[in-house]
């Protein structure tokens, strides 16, 4: 659901993209703050944040949100649109 919204202009140079998205659910998550570090995960993949393997398994700054079942429902939705995208990378790419 990639809009014009996923690219602001935040004043002084600075932009509120995908990635300062999941930057700011990461800080969220850091201090404790699950809802915002949630919420701002959930902002960061609508806008094409859908890096599944990192985010799933990897980011040592979700790790005590595995198993909430919110977060859980997002990565079901993230993984499902890393796939496609990733099937659609492969058939770019062409044979090798």
């Amino acid at each position: 659901m990639l809009t014009a919204q996923c690219h602001l202009d935040v004043g002084a140079g600075g932009v509120l993209d995908r990635v300062s998205r999941f930057v700011l659910a990461d800080g969220f998550a850091l201090i404790g703050r699950r809802d915002a570090g949630v919420q701002w995960l959930t902002t960061a993949a609508d806008c094409g944040f859908i890096d599944y393997p990192y985010l799933a398994k990897r980011d040592p700054f979700l790790e005590w949100l595995r198993g909430d079942a919110e977060l859980e429902s997002l990565m079901n939705r993230v993984r499902q649109r890393w796939e496609v995208s990733m099937l659609n990378h492969v058939a770019l790419s062409g044979p090798r």
